[in-house]
């Protein structure tokens, strides 16, 4: 099974959250001038607000001084860069200091991270004084943003700047960033997290068997942490690219029913824009005869013995006049 993106869509309860990331003081491995490390805590979510560092052999870090113990469970990092698909650090966990030294916080790591906003669901709580991002990327990276949450709370929160998502006016996605768990084998590289972390693409998303497979089902449980009204639910699946077996299946089944016969297209972007010329081509020219048809009777010209007459020419195209527009061209 494979499911890009699950949307759970609610009215915004008015529960306060406090992402202690914001404005605290930072330290970094390096910064390239221009990209300062506070970028990655100003609460600004766009590509000029980024903390940037020049490729390092060693990898790299980002230090969170919290200012006073703290309790944490959730971690957002908003990674990469808006129009290049590939950029989003690739592999990174977080630390906790617990007064002599660094420990790994159990649940806040990822390999391979394929999203430019990630989840990092702490597997208990936490408390500390001070958080470390660890990066293992060696290559030139790109920090927009990172915040801290006491509970869990949806990707986005408290964020502004031209990298956010545009959401309907009064209602939100409450399964952003939840707690998400898989009663299924889920395979390595697509973590449940990628299930709501609001970017349906090929890259992120689960793709899991049942535990018993190919018996028994397959469950995928979010935890919204408070009742809520949910309005409605969204679930995005499947692939976004076609594959020669799925065109073979489409093929098959469709030439069972349609007498006229099919014809499979070299790939699904070919059919897609086959499939726009084809519609448009169709609309203009209905759209065209409809226009005629007005002058032809403003002249006193039955339409149709006008278009038996054109239809002699053995090249004319017979359209009629009808509806334009529809799901089909739409």
């Amino acid at each position: 099974m494979k499911i890009l993106l699950l949307l759970l869509a609610a009215a915004l309860p008015a529960i306060g959250q406090t992402n202690h990331a914001l404005g605290k003081t930072i330290t970094v491995d390096s910064a390239r001038t221009g990209y300062p490390a506070v970028n990655a805590v100003d609460g600004v979510l766009s590509d000029p607000s980024r903390w940037l560092a020049d490729p390092s052999s060693s990898g790299h870090w980002l230090e969170i001084n919290l200012g006073a113990a703290t309790t944490l469970r959730q971690a957002h990092v908003y990674s990469g860069y808006q129009s290049e698909a590939a950029s989003p650090i690739d592999s990174f966990f977080l630390q906790s200091w617990n007064g002599t030294s660094w420990e790994a916080i159990p649940g806040a790591s990822i390999t391979p991270n394929n999203s430019f906003g990630t989840v990092l669901q702490f597997s208990a709580p936490v408390t500390t004084t001070k958080i470390r991002l660890v990066i293992n990327d060696t290559a030139i990276i790109r920090v927009r943003e990172i915040s801290l949450w006491e509970n869990p709370t949806p990707l986005f929160t408290g964020m502004t700047g031209d990298g956010l998502p545009i959401w309907h006016p009064n209602y939100a996605n409450v399964a952003l960033g939840k707690p998400v768990t898989a009663e299924a084998r889920v395979s390595s590289g697509y973590s449940a997290n990628y299930a709501i972390d609001g970017e349906a693409s090929d890259t992120s998303r689960v793709l899991a068997q049942p535990p018993n497979s190919p018996a028994g089902p397959l469950r995928i449980e979010v935890n919204l942490t408070a009742p809520l009204t949910i309005a409605e639910a969204h679930v995005y699946s499947g692939t976004t690219s076609s594959t020669p077996d799925a065109a073979a299946f489409v093929d098959r089944l469709y030439a069972r029913i349609i007498t006229a016969g099919t014809y499979r297209a070299s790939s699904i972007r070919v059919a897609e824009v086959a499939k726009v010329i084809e519609n448009t081509q169709r609309d203009v020219n209905i759209a065209l005869v409809n226009e005629l048809a007005m002058i032809f009777n403003r002249m006193g010209l039955d339409t149709l013995d006008v278009l038996e007459a054109a239809g002699t020419k053995w090249n004319f195209l017979p359209f009629r006049p009808g509806l334009v527009g529809g799901h089909c061209i739409g």
